[in-house]
């Protein structure tokens, strides 16, 4: 957690001393700082109205973004249903299977109540969280079906972590929860 905890930290520390160095009062900086918002898809907080808050972090994977990200869904004290919602880590070589499960192991014991993993991959993913801890787990073959189905697995108030190698094309995901709890406004 306290790694966790300071790799999300230090951008903005580094933000903060190079403020500094360039004599921007902090009070400015503390203001700028303050209505930053992440690009899509890296770890992007969005609260949908009377929907789930999604965490959108589907730019891309590895093991240790993975990791952090996870710190992130489950790092707080909530009543909330914390799903994550994975797509393959790709580029993984020979010991691609033996880093998926050890991620499910890893997410079992994070506290995550409900494992979507999308690929092939994740399958071991699944594997290995069912086999650490007492979670919900649901495949699909790709980001597309996962789409089609992961709106109907979601109720409001859940926080919803969407993750993935970009050519799993997450973002579908993401997408199809944003559609879900969009409201047509009123004319």
């Amino acid at each position: 957690p306290r790694l966790v905890a300071g790799l999300i930290m230090l951008p903005l520390l580094t933000a903060v001393a190079v403020a500094r160095l360039l004599g921007v009062p902090d009070e400015e900086a503390a203001e700028r700082l303050a209505g930053y918002r992440p690009p899509e898809g890296r770890l992007l907080r969005e609260r949908l109205r009377d929907g789930p808050t999604i965490l959108d972090d589907c730019y891309n994977a590895n093991p240790l973004a993975v990791a952090a990200a996870l710190g992130v869904l489950c790092g707080g004290a909530t009543r909330a249903r914390r799903v994550l919602v994975l797509g393959d880590m790709m580029e993984l070589g020979d010991r691609s299977a033996h880093l998926h499960q050890e991620l499910g192991t890893a997410v079992a014991r994070a506290g995550v109540n409900l494992l979507v993993t999308v690929g092939t991959e994740t399958l071991a993913t699944a594997r290995g969280a069912e086999a650490a801890g007492d979670l919900a787990t649901a495949h699909y073959p790709d980001s597309e079906a996962a789409a089609r189905e992961v709106p109907g697995l979601l109720a409001p108030g859940d926080i919803v972590l969407v993750k993935g190698s970009r050519a799993m094309r997450m973002e579908r995901v993401v997408e199809a929860i944003r559609g879900a709890y969009e409201r047509p406004s009123a004319r």
